[in-house]
């Protein structure tokens, strides 16, 4: 934003006359108002005559040295996140099919009890894209009335995570830092002497798009 010759006579104002309250609270609203009235001030006191147009010469190249300053800054606040982006979708389209690819023995299997039904997994549902979440969150239609094994895998039936959960809950939490946020199909499984179930979801569901 430029200076315009409001401010800039509000910032002569206040170092020649001062300002009212008013015009005090319009002041504190230009970007880096103490820094200007400084440059004015530094400036300011040896000049008469033409002195108040060469100042607000000055406080001109002022601003745009600031915003110069800020469109700096703002390139190089955002270049480490567009590099994590470019390393997040830089795959090639053999790689992503490669990554989503389903499996075929899980896929005839999802959501399915192959033993008893004494516990049915009504969350996470299947198909779901967990790439802006921290966890997966479990919910049972009743309590687990025997301990469960939970595991984790990927497309290529790679064991990322794998837990005990306890008999007598309705509801658990499993963390997905273990698999970094790399897109691609993913399977849960529980398991235990009377149960299975399994179900998939996505990471970054939208590079199938």
């Amino acid at each position: 934003m430029e200076l315009s010759i409001e401010q800039l006579d509000l910032i002569e104002k206040y170092c020649t006359t001062g300002l009212n309250n008013n015009e005090q609270a319009t002041l504190e609203q230009i970007p880096d108002w103490q820094e200007a009235i400084r440059f004015y001030q530094d400036f300011g006191t040896s000049m008469q005559v033409h002195g108040n147009e060469l100042v607000r010469a000055k406080l001109h190249s002022f601003e745009a040295a600031f915003q110069a300053s800020q469109v700096k800054q703002q390139v190089v606040s955002t270049t480490p996140l567009l590099s994590r982006i470019k390393e997040t979708i830089n795959y090639t389209l053999d790689e992503l099919a490669a990554l989503f690819a389903p499996v075929p023995t899980y896929q005839a299997s999802l959501g399915m009890v192959s033993r008893g039904t004494a516990t049915d997994v009504i969350s996470p549902s299947n198909g779901i894209d967990a790439a802006d979440l921290e966890e997966l969150i479990f919910k049972t239609v009743h309590l687990t009335q025997e301990p469960f094994e939970l595991c984790i895998e990927n497309n290529k039936q790679d064991v990322l995570v794998e837990l005990e959960i306890p008999s007598n809950v309705q509801e658990f939490r499993v963390s997905l830092a273990a698999l970094n946020a790399t897109p691609g199909r993913y399977y849960w499984k529980l398991l235990s002497d009377e149960d299975m179930f399994i179900g998939y979801f996505f990471i970054r569901k939208d590079l199938m798009e």
